[in-house]
Parts: C-alpha cells; sequence; structure tokens
C-alpha cells in the first residue's frame, strides 16, 4: 500500500484537530466546520510566501461547500478529499504572493447529501507566523538517526515534522509536537513510520517542519496560520 502524500497527511492532522476540538461536544443534527487560515512557505532562505488555506470538516457527508468573503469578494468552490467529510480548496499548483491574505470573514455554504443548506463562517485576522529556520540538520552515522533542530517560533503553539521518501509519499510523520520541543532525533524505533515505511537502504527524505497557530477560542482547534519549511533534504545511510 503507498503511503500518503504531504497534502493527505495535511488534511489527517487537521481532521485530528477537528475531532479532538469535538470530542466533549455533544453533537446532534447535521453541522459543520468551516475554517480559514494563512499558509507561509519558505521560497529560499531569505524569502517567505503566502496563500490562504480552505478547509470545511463535518460528521456528516457533505456533497458541495462553496465559499465566499466579505472584503475582496473571493467565491470558491471546495473539492470533496475525505470520503465527503473533508472538503479543502485544491489547485494543481499551489499559488504564493509576497504579501498574506488581508483580514476577512469567510462563509461557508454547506450542502449535505440529504440536499439540506447551512451557512457557517470563519474571522480571519492578520496574524501569522513565518516557517521555522532548521539550525540543526545532520545524520549520525554512529547511532544511524536523522538529527533535527529549529528556532522556537514566536507565537506558534504546535510543530510537526514529516519525512518525504523520493516517490512523493510520506514515510514518515510526528504526532503534533509541543511548543517547547525544538528538536527531534528520528530513526528506525522512532514512533511515526508508516506501514512498510522504515528505511531498508540508503535512501534520501525530504524533511517538512511545519508551526501552528490556533485561533484564541476555547474548545475549538481553529487554525489561524500554518507555516511549512520544506527547502531541506538528508541522506539515510545503512551502510
Amino acid at each position: 500500500m503507498k503511503g500518503r502524500t504531504i497534502f493527505s497527511t495535511m488534511v489527517l492532522i487537521l481532521t485530528a484537530l477537528f475531532v479532538t476540538s469535538c470530542m466533549n461536544t455533544d453533537y446532534t443534527g447535521q453541522s459543520a466546520y468551516g475554517d480559514a487560515f494563512i499558509k507561509s512557505v519558505m521560497v529560499n532562505d531569505s524569502v517567505i510566501a503566502y496563500n490562504l488555506q480552505l478547509y470545511t470538516y463535518s460528521w456528516s457527508e457533505m456533497k458541495a461547500v462553496n465559499v465566499y468573503s466579505g472584503a475582496d469578494a473571493l467565491q470558491i468552490r471546495l473539492d470533496t478529499i475525505d470520503y465527503k467529510y473533508t472538503f479543502a480548496k485544491i489547485t494543481d499548483g499551489e499559488v504564493y504572493f509576497p504579501e498574506p491574505p488581508i483580514e476577512d470573514t469567510y462563509y461557508f455554504t454547506v450542502t449535505f447529501d440529504n440536499d439540506e443548506q447551512i451557512v457557517v463562517t470563519d474571522d480571519l485576522t492578520a496574524l501569522f507566523i513565518n516557517p521555522p529556520q532548521i539550525i540543526l540538520l545532520e545524520w549520525d552515522n554512529v547511532d544511524k538517526q536523522i538529527k533535527l533542530k529549529w528556532e522556537p517560533i514566536e507565537k506558534a503553539q504546535f510543530y510537526s515534522i514529516a519525512l518525504l521518501a523520493t516517490d512523493g509519499q510520506v514515510a514518515f510523520e510526528t504526532e503534533m509536537l509541543d511548543n517547547t520541543e525544538t528538536e527531534k532525533w528520528i530513526n528506525k524505533y522512532t514512533y511515526g513510520w508508516h506501514n512498510n515505511s522504515k528505511p531498508e537502504e540508503t535512501t534520501t527524505y525530504k524533511i517538512i517542519l511545519r508551526a501552528f497557530l490556533f485561533e484564541p477560542i476555547a474548545s475549538t482547534f481553529d487554525i489561524q496560520s500554518m507555516s511549512v519549511n520544506d527547502l531541506n533534504s538528508i541522506e539515510w545511510k545503512m551502510e
């Protein structure tokens, strides 16, 4: 079975946050949850670019989600990516801009499989976090492990790490790491390897390091900003 792509991995992270936020909530009837947040990525060591991410989650099956905004009159139809329970903005190649999205209110018109419709909203503020800077990335040939360390990001609340194999599939991923954690050693026994993805030969992994900032709303995990550093790769040596 193929491993997950980095997009599907991000969906799983966001879906897990949604499920966690609702574990202590009594759900009755059909409801949905819309999230608009700022994504920032490193273009190179000195340039950062931004775009808008849109997601909708529900306990019920949805068949259509349309989003519009108040400030810039944006209108977009989201695509289903998780058996009708998660919808997102999907493009063939993400487009990034030199400035982050402006503050706005986003309206998610959700149509469920029984044609019932509801509208949920999410307010996006101008607050965002930049990608974490890696200060140590090396292969420890004695203990056969990757050593990764990064600069802490002010306001970041969690981090996550993924390793991408050369075929673009995610071979390894951490759970959400607390913001006090700014280093990770990864060996064959570290928790997070996907089934049949542990390295058996010398290979190169792309490092995906993310930081998360959530909206200040008690009882929900509503993302305000996610930043990504994916510029670095490292060779896993078996000899």
